[in-house]
């Protein structure tokens, strides 16, 4: 049936597009239609392939040479970062893709794309340069955890879970990638990220900012304080200094990717207004996953008295936390993660359960999916939470797919009663994409999340007291009460309630 494009009609317009393909609505169409795992939908004047099943998405994700994410990340810049249209229209010019071998035309500035991902690589892949981050993330998250809890001293206190853990989460995040003087230039940051967190879907579609005021306002500030921070960090850092050049941290540009990606982009023509919306970016992304999944697992893990006891042996099992006694540091193992089978289970749980993406790709070249071509100049979309939601995938008789588990990826190690983590399918699970195009940050993430959730189960007690909602009132609507149509696709949503705890620090 190759080459049958035109045997593939179009579904009907949605007007909800992101709402449709994270609702029951999508699978039942799916299902009705005769083209199985793929549709071709129409937003507007836009046609767009819908793919799913195992072995599209596992093809779609071998296929990356066939595709262009770059025109996404440009939109993004532009639409929702505030790019300038003279800095887009230079992104622009590069259309060669992001691997080692070029895939289309770029100009005389060079392949800016490469660079950018040979410069993630290289901090974030390195194992000495990711222990090199987690360590100084974990300084500042014990840090800013201690000074918080150090106000009861050993005292049982109530909080709400999430809030307690979200600002020193956050804090450590910002002043290890950025640096403290970014601080100096956004104290606002806590606020205004949230704020503009909660507007970006409205911002993607180009709403005006009648429509999204706060928004706006707070995009707006992070940008003015991004190109300040920039301004003075380009003017104040020795640059005649060739050991400084090699640090892998300093208090300026913060870790050594920003330095390193302001240099390339710079060369590569971009003014400070655009350096900034690009540095924006990586703000966002560092913090926008990671805090939301570090809540849904102490939310999970607290609420239930038994898992909170099974993972607290397991973390002191396998004496992963320490604190050294002269400088009242704490320490985690980051090698001694694989020995916590059923913390890992709870973290990637919780990643099917409540990370939406949709994985969106422009095609460079005609591409053979299902028995159909699909034509170059369209756009793929696979959404995760049809892969993460499917009962053919993960329904077993006691645990539904669409119910929290925290044993779904563990399996019996033989004949013994221990159990290891099981391998997922890459089409089943993909909460990080896939391809060449795959989060680059995900390792970094995964340290962060897991040092928090680890740090402070080893170093507390807790004991549940109840649930709030969004607005911080008493309800007895927990966790299983989320509803994945109630969100957009932007990756972990945030937690709709909060767990109340007491806490103290262990003895």
């Amino acid at each position: 049936m190759a080459g049958q494009h035109a045997a593939l009609p179009s579904e009907p317009s949605w007007v909800h597009e992101v709402r449709y393909v994270h609702s029951h609505e999508a699978v039942d169409v799916r299902a009705k239609s005769p083209h199985g795992h793929l549709l071709r939908v129409r937003f507007g004047s836009l046609h767009v392939y819908l793919l799913t099943g195992k072995q599209n998405v596992q093809k779609f994700f071998r296929s990356s040479r066939s595709f262009n994410f770059e025109n996404l990340v440009i939109l993004v810049t532009q639409r929702i970062l505030g790019m300038p249209p003279a800095d887009v229209e230079k992104l622009s010019e590069d259309n060669s893709g992001r691997g080692a071998t070029p895939l289309g035309e770029f100009g005389e500035r060079g392949r800016v794309w490469q660079k950018i991902v040979d410069i993630s690589h290289a901090n974030f892949y390195n194992k000495e340069s990711l222990r090199s981050l987690s360590d100084r993330w974990i300084s500042e998250f014990a840090k800013n955890i201690e000074a918080l809890s150090s106000r009861s001293g050993d005292e049982w206190t109530e909080v709400r879970i999430y809030e307690f853990v979200r600002g020193p989460m956050l804090f450590a995040s910002v002043v290890t990638i950025m640096g403290p003087r970014f601080l100096e230039e956004c104290p606002t940051v806590e606020k205004d990220l949230w704020a503009f967190d909660r507007a970006f879907l409205t911002l993607l579609v180009g709403a005006p900012r009648f429509l999204c005021r706060r928004g706006w306002d707070a995009r707006n500030r992070l940008l003015a304080a991004i190109r300040r921070w920039l301004a003075r960090s380009w003017e104040e850092f020795d640059w005649q200094d060739e050991k400084a050049k090699t640090l892998e941290w300093e208090e300026n540009f913060g870790h050594k990717i920003v330095r390193e990606r302001e240099q390339t982009l710079a060369a590569y023509g971009l003014s400070l207004d655009g350096r900034a919306a690009f540095e924006f970016g990586l703000l966002w992304a560092s913090v926008i996953n990671s805090i939301p999944a570090t809540g849904w697992m102490l939310i999970q893990i607290l609420r239930n008295p038994d898992l909170y006891r099974r993972v607290r042996e397991e973390i002191r099992a396998a004496d992963i936390v320490a604190t050294d006694e002269s400088t009242g540091k704490t320490h985690v193992d980051l090698t001694k993660f694989d020995s916590l089978p059923l913390l890992l289970s709870v973290y990637m749980e919780c990643l099917r359960l409540y990370m939406t993406i949709i994985v969106t790709r422009t095609l460079r070249t005609d591409l053979e999916i299902d028995g159909y071509t699909l034509r170059a100049g369209n756009n793929i979309i696979t959404p995760s939470c049809l892969a993460h939601y499917s009962e053919n995938a993960w329904s077993t008789p006691d645990h539904p797919a669409s119910t929290f588990w925290a044993e779904r990826f563990l399996h019996k190690a033989g004949e013994t009663d221990e159990k290891e983590l099981s391998k997922k399918d890459p089409g089943d699970f993909f909460p990080y994409g896939g391809g060449l195009n795959i989060c680059p940050g995900r390792h970094r993430g995964k340290a962060e999340i897991l040092s928090a959730v680890v740090m402070l189960l080893a170093v507390f007690e807790f004991d549940f007291v109840g649930y709030v909602d969004g607005k911080g009132r008493p309800t007895t609507k927990g966790p299983e009460h989320f509803n994945i149509e109630e969100h957009g696709c932007r990756g972990v949503t945030q937690p709709h309630c909060d767990v109340v705890v007491r806490m103290r620090r262990a003895g």
